[in-house]
């Protein structure tokens, strides 16, 4: 179907679905979706010469997070976690900082346009060498010991590396900072070298398999986090079926995960023996899945600005707690504990982290930053012909970690995605190394 005949198709139903009660007073809250979900969708259907980028990412995001989920739960009545309804006044506000955000980060990125190539970085390999001997025998002896330490954190029980949450899993990862470091930078380490592997010049199916086999068993996709699986097994999908890196291919693949994975995967944060698990589960826009516009919500409406702190917090974040006594939590957190939500572990979404640092400037604020970072990236990645096997890899990370990212909170995501380019920084200094030896 034509992807311009699809959004006026997609834009009919949203208008229909807004004006199907008239004109009444919560058609200005809904009107405010409205405006969101069509803004998304047109940037999502902008810039055909890039089948994918963080820019569409970003808008895909958007028009999910900050549209349509959070119409529904404002049609259903539905409040997260609280007793604490969101005011009339609240969601226009919000609705009006969502869309400054869009606004900043549209503007942002398309200051001075650049000329893109059509399809540039679609067949290049993101490792050109051929694999020596040694540097298999190698990688292959530093996965096992990834898989190793991973399992050793895990109780040194295979079932918890399979599940998320389990009846069985009883230890935790200890301290906070061991738990980051084996999470982040150890555990990606066998995915790294499978995906090396598979985009070097001559590869072995027998040794495809191997690498295959000590990664699954490393991120095995329940025993993740739900964004932390985007994050990894978007670029082995990619590896997988090439045809995903043209035209709109992986936007659909990530909207198709969104409406099926996402929901499945998440009922694995509470799994136990006997869990029952339900394969379609379409009404995880109306839970706490799809809570970030709700608790951005939450935070306009008790004005909650700490001036900086948060963001302090998220840039020593590498600093030990035992160090740093009264160290700020992740911003979700924070906001559960001040207004007094039942369970602290939420999302908080990037314009919120914004809000929550600096207010309304906040949110012009990281909505450039976020802006650059996204256009740099595109731009390189699409524009860049001498691209180092390092900034190819970790592009295709990011489309995955932006949306951890954009979700939050700021503190974890930027742990775990600093952990994991780090991690492929090592990786590739190592392989490049090993493979300058002659044997």
């Amino acid at each position: 179907m034509n992807k311009y005949l699809f959004t006026v198709i997609v834009s009919l139903m949203l208008l229909y679905i807004c004006f199907i009660d008239g004109v009444q007073r919560d058609f200005f809250v809904e009107g405010g979706f409205l405006l969101i979900s069509l803004y998304s969708l047109f940037m999502l259907n902008t810039n055909d010469k890039q089948p994918f980028s963080l820019f569409k990412i970003f808008f895909l995001f958007s028009f999910f997070f900050y549209g349509i989920a959070p119409w529904l739960q404002f049609k259903e009545k539905i409040f997260f976690l609280t007793t604490m309804p969101i005011k009339f006044e609240s969601y226009i506000l919000t609705n009006l900082y969502v869309f400054l955000f869009l606004i900043a980060f549209t503007l942002t990125y398309n200051y001075k346009k650049v000329r893109i190539k059509r399809n540039v970085a679609i067949n290049k390999k993101i490792n050109n060498s051929k694999w020596n001997p040694f540097t298999i025998i190698l990688s292959f002896v530093i996965s096992v010991l990834s898989f190793v330490l991973v399992y050793y954190f895990n109780d040194s029980n295979i079932y918890n590396l399979l599940f998320r949450g389990s009846d069985m899993n009883t230890a935790s990862l200890g301290e906070q900072t061991a738990s980051l470091i084996v999470n982040s930078f150890i555990r990606p380490i066998p995915l790294i070298i499978f995906i090396l592997y598979c985009y070097s010049a001559k590869t072995n199916l027998f040794l495809k398999i191997i690498f295959g086999l000590l990664f699954l068993s490393t991120v095995f996709p329940t025993s993740l986090a739900r964004l932390s699986i985007a994050a990894y097994y978007i670029p082995v999908v990619m590896l997988l079926f090439p045809i995903i890196r043209k035209k709109n291919y992986l936007i659909v693949t990530i909207i198709l995960g969104l409406l099926i994975l996402f929901p499945l995967f998440g009922q694995f944060r509470d799994y136990n023996i006997g869990t029952e698990i339900r394969i379609l589960d379409f009404d995880s826009f109306i839970r706490e899945d799809f809570d970030a516009y709700h608790n951005f919500a939450q935070a306009v409406q008790a004005n909650f600005i700490t001036f900086g702190r948060q963001l302090l917090g998220v840039c020593l974040f590498f600093v030990p707690r035992s160090i740093w006594i009264d160290k700020p939590i992740g911003t979700g957190h924070q906001i559960a504990d001040e207004l007094g939500f039942i369970f602290p572990n939420i999302s908080a979404t990037f314009p919120l982290e914004g809000y929550a640092n600096f207010g309304i400037f906040g949110i012009v604020l990281f909505a450039i930053l976020l802006a650059l970072l996204c256009k740099y990236s595109d731009y390189k990645y699409w524009e860049g012909a001498n691209n180092s096997s390092l900034f190819n890899v970790n592009y295709l990370f990011m489309i995955g970690m932006l949306f951890f990212i954009l979700r939050g909170d700021l503190l974890s995501g930027t742990a775990y995605t600093i952990g994991l380019l780090l991690s492929c920084y090592f990786i590739n200094k190592v392989i490049i190394g090993l493979n300058k030896l002659s044997i």
